[in-house]
């Protein structure tokens, strides 16, 4: 067999929901967990093409829970281009 081992002290069982790499699992879905959220949006204003492909990379990892992603986002991502002045 696979000899699978459980550490009770990690197992969350009959929960109403569990968080998990950002997000909260329910029933119901999942939706983004407001810490992380909180911490976007006091996100400071990047200062430099390294600093927004940083946000940008986080935005990105939200996608699926912003209508239009890519639309909103398309603005930003031209500002990390090679002959674009930031």
């Amino acid at each position: 067999m696979a000899n699978l081992k459980l550490n009770p002290s990690k197992c969350n069982l009959f929960r109403r929901e569990v968080g998990n790499l950002g997000h909260i699992i329910t029933a119901e879905g999942v939706r983004t967990d407001s810490e992380n959220i909180s911490a976007l949006k006091d996100w400071s204003r990047p200062e430099g093409v390294h600093q927004l492909r940083s946000f940008l990379g986080l935005c990105t990892y939200y996608r699926k829970f912003v209508k239009r992603f890519s639309s909103i986002a398309r603005p930003l991502h031209k500002l990390t281009e090679a002959k674009q002045k930031f």
